[in-house]
């Protein structure tokens, strides 16, 4: 599985931008800095299973399907679930404080969710299209 994983990486790294790279850590920062808050925040607890099971499930997309682009197909399907928590459970919810540093969390990490899921959909509509068009 990591020789996949490695080749999975090359590939994102070879067919990427420095913003799109810097994005991607941003992702990778702000998901797993949930494991400060995982002790007392099941929100946390959560994005922690959400990206440990993204990682493997992106692995595999890629590698039955060879496009980069269709590993957000993975983000759209562990995410959303996480993104609806986190914006009705966590930030909607009656005892929310942004002014907490799990507040600024949870509100990062929803923005975060929500700017990849946007950018997710795009791409995997594209390769959507593709394929329809080469079929």
């Amino acid at each position: 599985m990591f020789e996949y994983f490695q080749a999975m990486t090359a590939a994102i790294e070879a067919g990427s931008s420095a913003t799109v790279t810097l994005w991607i850590n941003w992702m990778m920062v702000i998901f797993l800095s949930s494991v400060l808050f995982a002790w007392k925040h099941p929100a946390a607890r959560y994005a922690l299973i959400v990206i440990f099971l993204t990682i493997p499930a992106a692995v595999v997309l890629y590698t039955l399907s060879g496009k980069i682009h269709l590993i957000g197909l993975a983000h759209i399907i562990l995410w959303t679930p996480l993104f609806y928590y986190l914006l009705t459970r966590e930030i909607r919810g009656s005892n929310f404080n942004l002014r907490t540093p799990f507040g600024v969390w949870a509100v990062l990490l929803t923005a975060t969710i929500f700017i990849s899921l946007v950018f997710d959909v795009r791409d995997t509509l594209r390769v959507l299209i593709e394929y329809l068009e080469s079929a």
